[in-house]
């Protein structure tokens, strides 16, 4: 079954690669639904054993290229499946032959993101050990999480002298979030609520009256 799929996996990671956004974006979608469905299935084990250190690493290509910023929000929720499903031990088994003896998968997965954004020359060996330690704290959060990912990001020279704003598109919404459940607060309690401005004409009918 694992085998049988490499076909749509091959098709899903060209979609989520390409420069088309709508595109992209569909590929991004339907490989987090497709993965959100097999980590409930018998399969999981053995198809993250063929595909998660090829797809972490597909992934992360996107990411990390100024051409896929608009896909930023469902590149960080698949980041944090994949991270999810290795501290949550879903995968019963080696990710990888090279795996050494006694290693878990977590500190495997972490030592594998150590190696691959090395490849990046403007971060040092501490910026790239505190960004992927982060990824592994603060995953059950998705807001921290993607802003942790964010502030990565703009450490990279690709990403230092663009135009970042589709990295924040999502901040606003949260903005207009916060203020709507504040606003909800203040008028559960008492008190606070500003008091009602009388109408001018009704004040000036009751002195007529």
């Amino acid at each position: 079954a694992v085998q049988q799929s490499k076909v749509i996996m091959d098709s899903i990671v060209w979609a989520f690669k390409h420069a088309e956004r709508n595109i992209g974006d569909t590929g991004l979608t339907i490989l987090l639904d497709f993965l959100n469905n097999v980590v409930q299935c018998e399969v999981a084990t053995p198809f993250y054993q063929v595909y998660y250190l090829s797809l972490l690493n597909d992934i992360f290509v996107v990411l990390t290229d100024t051409l896929h910023k608009t896909g930023f929000k469902m590149q960080c929720m698949i980041i944090q499946h994949m991270i999810q499903v290795v501290t949550a031990g879903r995968i019963m088994g080696p990710l990888s032959q090279q795996q050494q003896q006694g290693m878990d998968n977590m500190g495997f997965v972490q030592q594998y993101l150590l190696g691959l954004l090395s490849n990046f020359p403007n971060l040092n060996r501490k910026q790239i050990e505190v960004f992927v330690k982060g990824l592994f704290e603060l995953h059950k959060d998705l807001h921290v999480f993607k802003n942790h990912i964010r502030d990565f990001l703009v450490q990279l020279k690709e990403f230092a002298a663009q135009n970042n704003e589709d990295l924040y598109e999502d901040r606003e919404a949260d903005l207009q979030r916060k203020m709507e459940e504040m606003e909800k607060r203040h008028q559960a309690v008492p008190g606070l609520q500003a008091p009602v401005q009388p109408n001018p004409k009704e004040s000036d009918g009751e002195m007529i009256d």
